[in-house]
């Protein structure tokens, strides 16, 4: 919908500026420590998750140690960028699955484990000789931002049904689905630090959510060409498999990102004629 849309060019204009404000603060780092060279998309992505933890906690601290640290430590191996929920079990990338985390922990504890499972989850314990703090507690301002948001969500659905005119309710709804993309967001963080096993139901949320991003996307290119299409993945991994010699058992190495070139002129490669001879 139009109101959707236009939530979700605000939500990604907060994310933009989010991105921008990382950069410049990995800049004026690198400047103070008189290294000349633009910053990688990891280093700013270190950055955004820094600055996220500040605004989170109140401090720059690890989630699962509760250890604190500063910019230096991005860049000094101190800690390190860590799937919440590890990449060997879903291939979920976004910044909602991302913490940094104290380097020495990440590997010797979290490793490939889910946050529910480890030692000082739900209290304090003994680790290593180091007394950690208990990870659920920790992300409880995590839950509270969610809360928050989702409240939001209430208030402007109840104002988008009271609105006397269509102004005002394009404006409830819009507002709407703007704190509904934030809310989510918080969601998928915390029940990331706290559950025990990877759900259906999660999958099955991903799977909406990329439906969605792809019907904005598709509206948005719309504006600028004539015709735009979108390929589903299953059919698309059956022609890259087919012309690319992947195998069908095995899962395609998602460890570097050059896959994605890959399926893209896998895209541009196909038309109707390829997809109706797939399906007979």
């Amino acid at each position: 919908s139009t109101n959707k849309r236009k939530a979700w060019e605000r939500y990604q204009a907060v994310m933009r500026k989010k991105n921008e404000s990382a950069e410049a603060a990995v800049k004026e780092y690198f400047a103070t420590v008189g290294k000349h060279t633009n910053p990688s998309d990891e280093d700013i992505e270190r950055m955004w998750l820094l600055e996220e933890a500040r605004d989170i906690f109140g401090k720059v601290m690890c989630v699962y140690t509760g250890k604190e640290f500063g910019v230096a430590d991005l860049f000094n191996g101190g800690v390190e960028i860590e799937h919440t929920w590890p990449r060997s079990k879903t291939v979920d990338n976004s910044m909602a699955n991302k913490m940094l985390c104290d380097t020495t922990y990440n590997r010797a504890i979290k490793k490939e484990h889910m946050p529910a499972t480890l030692p000082n989850y739900d209290k304090e314990a003994l680790v290593q000789g180091r007394m950690l703090q208990g990870i659920k507690e920790t992300a409880e301002p995590i839950l509270k931002l969610y809360e928050k948001y989702d409240r939001t969500v209430y208030a402007c659905k109840m104002s988008s049904k009271s609105a006397a005119t269509k102004e005002a309710k394009d404006k409830a709804i819009q507002d709407r689905w703007y704190n509904q993309f934030f809310r989510d967001y918080w969601r998928t963080k915390y029940e990331h630090l706290t559950a025990e096993e990877i759900k259906p139901g999660f999958m099955n949320r991903q799977l909406v959510a990329t439906g969605q991003i792809t019907e904005l996307a598709r509206a948005y290119m719309n504006s600028y060409f004539n015709r735009v299409d979108c390929l589903k993945p299953e059919a698309l991994s059956a022609f890259r498999k087919e012309w690319m010699g992947e195998s069908f058992v095995h899962a395609k190495d998602r460890s570097k990102h050059t896959h994605h070139a890959v399926d893209a002129a896998v895209c541009a490669a196909v038309d109707k004629t390829e997809f109706n001879a797939l399906a007979h």
